[in-house]
């Protein structure tokens, strides 16, 4: 689980620098829909 959420952490930091915070929020919420939990 801690590899999951280090790699979620890296896709959202990629994703502030590439495509912006709104679509950031978009993806947290995915991924808290799917039920795992993003810490970073």
């Amino acid at each position: 689980m801690a590899y999951l959420n280090s790699i979620g952490c890296q896709i959202i930091r990629l994703s502030i620098a590439k495509i912006g915070d709104e679509t950031v929020h978009q993806i947290i919420l995915f991924f808290n829909l799917d039920g795992v939990e993003i810490k970073g």
